[in-house]
């Protein structure tokens, strides 16, 4: 009784809201709430999709008096806008928060955490997700206690570069044993291409959120035609090792669910060129968008239990279908072998290549329960 109670009050508040916002958006928000989404789902749903919610200074009242938190008002207000206007209601305030130095306790909403010296431990509240990446990323990047009061960390390059994009330069697809294999010329990429999740904020470009699950790529494939493509996974798309699907907002979804990506976060690549470094461009964002909606979402990934004496499962990235690759290419994408590193060679490399022997070096360090390997 009560839940129908408050179905009514929120389809009343979005009717009252629709005569200045959004109102197909606002109700796709609507949905999530009232199906019990989480919040840092709801959150990353709506930075992913980018639209422009048209709250006015009313409508964030009401809905901040239907139970609607700052964190998710923030959100909603500056999705879509390069330039998103102050919202006057209180920002997150996490329970425990390490302070800036020389600054105030509390953080602001977006926190940068400086890049710790060398042996230091990682603040006390970071989750066991990211303990371990604390000290590996720190010297390729920064570290930011975000809006949802979790740690991201954002590589030097995408600080620096204003249209970088993940999965996209430095790197090639490898045809593997565990699929498609994204091959990363930066020091860091064993980590941030192969763990954890990308989420592209509306203010600070390429953030990465660690996880401790290792895949040969974590992304969303869409082909067609002669094109393919592929975007990070977002926050909230957990992989489900026991079943070989994924889950969203703690449910399972389908082959064809597209996690509210949209084609600006989509890297576009003519089929010929996978196994090359990509490079195709196009004229501009019409363009992208013509290829966007003529191609179709693929996500196929499965787990391989592995031999006896394995400890931990295969998580194989099918994508795009390797038979279609090698009739565009007009030669066969040679597949390789996946080998684990006991640990980092020498000048701390993370993944070899050795075409002639047909392997793939990787060390792919398996994490516990409080992210230590």
């Amino acid at each position: 009784m009560k839940k129908s109670i408050g179905v009514v009050l929120l389809m009343g508040m979005f009717s009252y809201l629709a005569h200045g916002a959004n109102t197909q958006a606002l109700n796709e928000v609507l949905k999530l709430k009232n199906a019990g989404v989480d919040e840092q789902t709801i959150v990353s749903f709506v930075q992913s999709k980018s639209v422009n919610y048209n709250l006015s200074a009313d409508d964030m009242i009401s809905l901040q008096n239907q139970g609607f938190s700052s964190v998710l008002v923030n959100a909603m207000l500056a999705s879509g806008q390069s330039n998103a206007p102050q919202v006057s209601v209180p920002p997150l305030q996490p329970s425990v928060a390490p302070p800036m130095p020389g600054g105030p306790s509390t953080p602001s909403p977006f926190q940068i955490i400086s890049a710790p010296q060398t042996g230091s431990p990682p603040p006390l509240q970071v989750s066991p997700d990211a303990a371990y990446f604390y000290q590996e990323l720190s010297p390729y990047g920064r570290w930011i206690l975000a809006e949802d009061n979790q740690y991201y960390w954002q590589p030097t390059v995408a600080q620096n570069t204003a249209d970088w994009r993940p999965y996209w330069d430095k790197g090639h697809w490898v045809y593997t044993e565990n699929g498609w294999y994204w091959s990363s010329d930066y020091s860091w990429g064993w980590a941030a291409f192969h763990y954890g999740r990308w989420q592209l904020h509306p203010h600070h470009g390429w953030i990465w959120m660690p996880d401790r699950t290792w895949g040969p790529s974590w992304v969303v494939w869409r082909e067609g035609g002669d094109y393919c493509g592929w975007a990070p996974l977002p926050p909230g798309a957990r992989f489900d090792v026991a079943t070989g699907s994924f889950l969203w907002g703690g449910r399972h979804v389908d082959v064809n669910f597209d996690f509210g990506l949209d084609s600006h976060r989509f890297n576009f690549s003519l089929v010929r060129e996978m196994g090359d470094q990509p490079r195709l461009r196009f004229r501009g964002p019409d363009e992208v968008e013509r290829v966007f909606h003529e191609t179709r979402v693929v996500n196929h990934y499965t787990v391989v239990k592995g031999a006896e004496g394995e400890k931990h499962p295969h998580i194989v990235n099918h994508g795009i279908e390797v038979e279609r690759v090698n009739e565009k290419r007009g030669r066969p994408m040679e597949q390789v072998r996946i080998e684990d590193l006991r640990a980092p060679t020498t000048n701390k490399s993370h993944e070899q290549l050795d075409r002639k022997r047909k392997t793939l070096e990787v060390y792919r360090p398996q994490l516990d329960e409080r992210g230590r390997r």
